[in-house]
This record gives structure tokens, sequence and C-alpha cells, in this order.
């Protein structure tokens, strides 16, 4: 990937605005305490009448000045900005400094290294390092020829070794400022592809959750569109399976198929209740030919719908009765009172018809439910 590519990728959040800003005022305050020896020096020079105190003192106190206004153009969102000129100031004080500190072949121009790091750490950024580096490389080679034009009584007594030396001297410190630049941009832009591939991959793990959070709606609406239709299925299936059929004024007819478990048992009864009710039903026939099995669950249910019409006024008579049937109905030992049963769906259609035909000559309909004493 290029360069260019992981740039153009790469951006900033705010947490990482944060640290950079954050790097930057420490960077500042590192810089306002290595000034202190500075202005003291400066202070001393002024105190012993030395030549070069005014100029000490106005470098020193223009650091700190120059410090001043860039944590204020921090604190406005300018920290970048603030930085880069911060690094003219700095090598311009650097290498007037190195001028008068011994010339360009001492140790102490050794700090021109320091800009490049600095900036690099503090920044992030290669053109921030480019910038360092092209700064330094000015600063120091323009030192470098005005000092061999003009030179100062240090560089004089180092021509006694030879000017070509002092050339070599001169080349060996540009290359050490190219290397560290190189070293330091090397870093930078594989932190950046890291950086820029972990975003990479954050990015795609957050479109992924919300791809998944969209699923999951999805399903979630899909679901309950299932359950209202499995809902619906249900009432279709017991309107179907447990159809509450009138015959004559008075009759009607339940045909129960299948199993029975205990919540169509449930729906069942309510489901005949309420017909009873709805139809002024006399007598309910309930026929459980087609039921598969008949277990003690479903002769207890069947006991209860007997109890609980009869509570309503009707009479129930239970047809298709096998023999699993009566035994499961004379296991529960219960009160068989006003049940009556039949083998086959025919005996109890004519029993059903013969006993309301009765029932409506001693007892005429009227508005409410006539209830046999």
């Amino acid at each position: 990937m290029g360069e260019q590519a992981i740039n153009a990728q790469y951006t900033l959040s705010t947490k990482d605005v944060h640290a950079r800003d954050q790097r930057i005022k420490t960077f500042i305050m590192v810089l306002a305490l290595m000034d202190v020896p500075f202005a003291l020096v400066g202070i001393f020079y002024a105190l012993t009448s030395h030549p070069n105190a005014v100029l000490t003192l106005m470098l020193s106190f223009g650091i700190y000045l120059y410090l001043g206004i860039y944590y204020f153009l921090l604190r406005r969102g300018y920290g970048v900005l603030a930085t880069y000129i911060g690094v003219l100031v700095f090598t311009t004080a650097i290498t007037v400094g190195v001028h008068y500190g011994g010339g360009f072949p001492v140790v102490n121009n050794a700090i021109y290294l320091l800009v490049i790091v600095s900036i690099g750490l503090i920044l992030n950024e290669p053109r921030a390092l480019d910038f360092a580096m092209v700064c330094n490389v000015l600063g120091y080679g323009g030192l470098v020829f005005y000092q061999l034009a003009t030179p100062t009584e240090t560089i004089v007594l180092l021509q006694t070794r030879g000017t070509i030396w002092l050339i070599t001297m001169a080349i060996v410190m540009l290359v050490t400022i190219l290397g560290t630049w190189i070293l330091m941009r090397q870093s930078v832009v594989t932190l950046r592809r890291s950086n820029s591939a972990q975003q990479a991959s954050q990015h795609e793990a957050e479109t992924r959750a919300d791809e998944n959070a969209t699923l999951l709606q999805q399903i979630q609406t899909s679901n309950a569109e299932l359950l209202t239709t499995q809902a619906q299925l249900r009432e279709t299936v017991d309107a179907l399976a447990l159809p509450l059929i009138p015959l004559e004024d008075g009759v009607v007819l339940l045909p129960l198929v299948g199993y029975l478990d205990q919540a169509r048992a449930d729906r069942m009864v309510e489901r005949l209740l309420h017909g009873i009710h709805e139809n002024r039903a006399r007598t309910v026939i309930v026929d459980i030919t087609g039921l598969r099995e008949v277990d003690d669950h479903i002769a207890e249910t069947l006991l209860q719908v007997a109890y609980s019409s009869r509570l309503l006024g009707a009479q129930v008579v239970l047809s298709g009765v096998g023999a699993d049937a009566a035994r499961a109905l004379v296991a529960r030992d219960a009160d068989l009172e006003g049940l009556r049963t039949t083998g086959r769906l025919r005996d109890a259609l004519q029993m059903a018809i013969q006993q309301t035909r009765v029932v409506s000559e001693r007892y005429p309909k009227t508005n409410g439910f006539s209830f046999e004493s």
C-alpha cells in the first residue's frame, strides 16, 4: 500500500487528537525546562558584561515568548500549525546557538537531531518530518557555508587541521540528520500503516455489527409475523379440528379427531361452553370415535365437559365410547350421573333428537335457558 493511500485512509479520531494535543503540551513543558539553563547563562553573561549577554537573553526569553504563543494556539485548536512554526523557531535558535557556541564542528550541533525525533513523536506525520528535515539541513548547511566564508576563532583554530577535515565533519552531520529523518519516517509510516489497518478492521467490525443489528431486527420482525401467522393458523386448525356443529334446535355436535393434548383440551372446553351459550343448546353430542387414544387425562377432560355443560343446562351425550374409553372413565371413580354414552354416533343423534323433542314439549322455549328438573 502506497504512502498516499495510507494517508488517505488514516484519519484521526477524537481520542487520537486529544492524545496528540497532550503530547504537544508535554513538549512545550519540556522545552520550557530545557530553556532554563540557557536563560541562566544569559543572566550570568549580563552580570559579567559578556559581549553575548544581550543575544543570549533575547534568544532565551524569545523562546519563552514563543512557548506562550505556542500554548495559546494549542488551546485555540491550532496546535499542529504552531508546531510547524515552532520547527522554524527552534531550528533558528539552535543555529544561532551553535554559531555562538563554538561553530558547526562542535558536538552540541547534535541537538538538530532532537528536532526531527521530537516532531516525529509529537505529530506522527511524514510531512512534518520532511519539513523538520528540510529546516535542519538548511539551517545547518547555511551555518556551514557562512562559517567557512567568515570563519570564527574556533573555525580558524580547527582549520589548522585542514579544510577537508571540517567539510568531512559537516558532511557526517548532514548524513546523520538524513539518517535520523529516514529512520523516523519509516517508523511513522509503519505506525500509520498499522493504525490504518486497525481503523479499517474496526470500521469493518462496526459495519458488520450494524448489518447484524439490521438482520436481527429483520429476524425479530419475521418472528413476530410468523408468530402472528402461527396464531392465526392455530385458530384455523382449532376451528377445523374442534368444530361445533349445530344439528337441530338445541342440539350441537362436537367431533374430536386425532390427539387431544392439554392446550387443545382447554380450547375445546372454552369453545364448547361458548357454543352452548350462543346456540342455547340443550343437548351436546361429543363424538370421540376419531380420537387416537383415550387416557386418564382425556377422561378427566370429558368429565369436566359434562359437568360444565350441566351447569349451563345442557345434557352431554358421549358417542363412540369403546373399551379403552370406558375403562378410563370408570378408573376416574367419578359421578357419571347425567352423562349418557353410546357406541355409535347414529345412536347418539337419535337419542339427542328424541330427548330434545320431549324437552321441547314439556318445557316450551323461552327467552332464557330451560333447566330440566
